[in-house]
């Protein structure tokens, strides 16, 4: 290896709860006021307890109503957690093999053959299912009212990519095992997560349906859209087409259960959502673009840093932007959500500084000296393959508007986004900020890894095709009808 971690913290560290308490009371509210953010609801929990719940700032703009510890939020794609313990609790029963074509567990409608190859129960908890990102908003506002979810699901996407070639994160994989839950349990998704996840972590105030309660409703923040130095008020309550890629509201208080149940290999005081064995499965590695870097677990995602493994999974939608991050072998969750994405990552930034006031970590690499003709094989535009591949128009946005450029610095290293990065091993890159990015190049494609995103691959567009070029074949065209012109 031509890098060292070299790490200064305590395994297993105590966290002591006025300490914890008082690191958030500080961090939160610069974060709302850096962000422009009305108000966020956070819980962390260690070693089975939970250590702190709170609120912060207002729930509504109007009417000045503050976040309280009990406030509802809506968590976006972390959702998503519940749908795969509801997969993997029918597994460990016997009724689900993860191997197996997802069409042996559906009938109303069947998933197309493609590259000789079925998608499997695991493709879905990997995102490695290959589809094509669904052109329709799966995102929509109050009083919009979606149809069965078997009937959503009828408008299947585009196999694009070879299942287990890529991760490409799918918000319909996941409405296909929100359904196969419906099929193998013969109940409806909602009332299967109620009854099997939700009341035996007694999460009171946790619900995927899309009417709350007066009691909810009353207890519900409002969302913001963030638009030009503003916080705008779009719609009370947003509806999720497919509920089980994000349709679930709830509390601080109520995912701090979560969270233990989790870190506590399934078992939360005498309830069990899953056997230790299982949890276990659920939460290691089955996927990864590079082995370097970090990868798919079944539902949960890798997101490790400053030496410390962790997984999780984050969750938006237009309005909520929520992060639940377990640190497994630490023993210790966070969860927090805010009620607009404001001018900044704000919760990135929350998670950045508790790792770095917990767990100061620093890396040491002797520099990797690639050959020139190693970096100009590597330059270019990418793009993601979280795309629309077969709507011409909506695939021509993507590759006119790429969403990373790599070029070579005047001093020789790589800029990838506009930031320096140094190789440490051939085709692994390290940023100025210690986060690591891997290339593969097969044939004449080249793809891109991040480390902070490993339910995503980029790919380099083709030369004839990059911004650069057709920009300056337009502006030669625009310049030759100049010249020719009387």
């Amino acid at each position: 290896m031509a890098f060292v971690a070299v790490c200064v913290f305590l395994a297993g560290m105590e966290f002591d709860r006025s300490e914890i308490a008082g690191f958030f009371d500080r961090e939160v509210p610069v974060l709302l006021e850096k962000f422009d953010i009305p108000g966020a609801v956070l819980s962390f929990v260690s070693n089975g307890e939970v250590l702190y719940v709170n609120g912060y700032g207002v729930a509504d703009l109007d009417s000045g109503r503050e976040m309280e510890e009990d406030s509802l939020v809506r968590i976006g794609s972390v959702s998503k957690l519940f749908t795969w313990i509801s997969i993997m609790q029918l597994y460990e029963q016997g009724r689900i093999d993860l191997k197996a074509d997802v069409n042996n567990y559906i009938s109303a409608f069947k998933i197309p053959d493609a590259f000789k190859k079925a998608i499997t129960v695991e493709n879905l908890l990997t995102h490695t299912t290959g589809f094509e990102e669904q052109a329709s908003q799966i995102i929509q506002f109050l009083g919009y009212e979606p149809g069965p979810l078997v009937e959503e699901l009828k408008d299947i996407p585009e196999r694009v990519l070879e299942p287990g070639r890529f991760a490409a994160y799918s918000n319909y994989g996941s409405g296909v095992a929100g359904h196969i839950v419906e099929q193998v349990s013969g109940m409806e998704f909602s009332d299967y997560v109620d009854r099997n996840i939700i009341d035996r972590l007694q999460m009171k105030s946790t619900t995927f349906d899309q009417q709350l309660s007066d009691d909810l409703l009353a207890r519900m923040s409002t969302g913001y859209y963030y638009e030009n130095g503003q916080n705008i008020f779009l719609t009370p309550f947003e509806i999720i087409v497919l509920p089980p890629a994000g349709s679930a509201s709830s509390s601080a208080g109520d995912m701090a259960k979560f969270m233990i149940a989790n870190l506590q290999k399934g078992r939360f005081g005498d309830e069990r959502i899953l056997n230790e064995e299982t949890a276990e499965l659920m939460q290691s590695v089955h996927f990864q673009h590079d082995t370097r870097l970090n990868g798919m677990c079944y539902g949960f995602y890798e997101m490790s840093r400053n030496g410390i493994r962790l997984i999780g999974h984050g969750g938006d939608t237009i309005l909520f932007h929520t992060l639940t991050v377990l640190a497994p072998e630490e023993d210790w969750g966070l969860f927090v959500s805010f009620n607009s994405i404001g001018s900044g990552p704000a919760r990135d930034e929350l998670l950045a500084s508790l790792m770095d006031n917990y767990y100061p970590y620093e890396k040491a690499y002797d520099p990797y000296k690639e050959s020139l003709i190693e970096r100009i094989r590597v330059t270019g535009d990418y793009i993601n393959n979280r795309r629309v591949y077969s709507d011409f128009w909506e695939s021509l946005n993507y590759w006119r508007n790429p969403d990373i450029r790599v070029d070579i610095t005047a001093g020789g290293s790589l800029s990838i986004g506009g930031s320096e990065w140094t190789a440490v091993e051939p085709n692994l890159v390290l940023s100025e900020k210690n986060k690591l990015a891997a290339f593969r190049r097969e044939g004449a494609e080249v793809h891109l890894f991040v480390d902070s995103a490993p339910m995503l691959a980029f790919e380099k567009v083709p030369w004839y095709l990059s911004q650069r070029f057709v920009g300056s074949m337009f502006m030669a065209l625009v310049m030759g009808l100049f010249l020719v012109l009387p």
